[in-house]
């Protein structure tokens, strides 16, 4: 009997980050077992030239303690943020993720490869409750970590919500920055700056928080194949 993963999150459950991560966990899950992908219309088709199948008869989405069991007939994923993290955390390598995503990435040539490129969230996260943390303190600890202190760009992310399957979607032209980063400052919990990361070839700085007073972030060099899911390391910190 035929295998058949649906993954209705794509394109609802966040924003642009979210979608990617939604794709690749399910693109991972359906090659282990054989399944083809049904994915909804979304801005990803597009981008990466993704052949899969639209959801054709949509089923209720399954228990997320159940993903990852052997399955026959059709099966709809939930979020990958509420997938056990068994699942999760090994499609978060760079091989991955640029074998899921196997793009030839757009040129930037009025920017070039940028050699620190730090990413601040917007306003967004703060309605959902994140910790936030100011663009001084952001700038004081990547300056912390890096040989030299100039070079910094700050890069802000915009949503796609509007513009699913527009030709030119504002937000691309922050992610490709973020993607031809030499050096890119993930944002604590941004899925958005995190997949730059991996679908790019510079190096990783993920953050991590802490709190003196006010919330801060502490940065460390990831390495792309082990370190690029979030993960709690505030008892690595003062």
């Amino acid at each position: 009997m035929s295998r058949i993963i649906q993954v209705p999150a794509i394109g609802k459950e966040g924003q642009w980050g979210n979608w990617l991560c939604h794709y690749l966990v399910a693109r991972v899950l359906a090659d282990e077992v054989g399944a083809t992908l049904e994915t909804p219309l979304w801005i990803g088709q597009r981008i990466f030239k993704l052949k899969d199948q639209p959801i054709k008869n949509p089923v209720p989405v399954i228990n997320p303690r159940d993903a990852g069991k052997p399955f026959d007939g059709v099966i709809a994923l939930p979020p990958f943020f509420n997938l056990p993290h068994r699942i999760v955390d090994p499609c978060f390598k760079r091989s991955i993720v640029q074998k899921t995503f196997p793009w030839r990435r757009p040129r930037m040539p009025l920017v070039g490869s940028l050699p620190k490129v730090i990413h601040r969230r917007r306003g967004d996260f703060a309605k959902h409750g994140f910790p936030q943390v100011t663009t001084e303190c952001l700038f004081e600890e990547a300056h912390n970590v890096c040989d030299r202190p100039r070079g910094f760009v700050f890069v802000s992310d915009d949503s796609p919500h509007q513009k699913q399957i527009a030709d030119d979607p504002d937000f691309l032209e922050d992610f490709l920055i973020m993607v031809h980063a030499k050096n890119l400052f993930v944002y604590p919990r941004s899925t958005f700056s995190q997949m730059a990361g991996l679908l790019g070839n510079g190096q990783i700085w993920f953050p991590a928080f802490y709190t003196m007073g006010k919330t801060r972030v502490k940065y460390f060099k990831a390495d792309p194949e082990k370190d690029c899911w979030f993960q709690d390391r505030n008892n690595d910190l003062p």
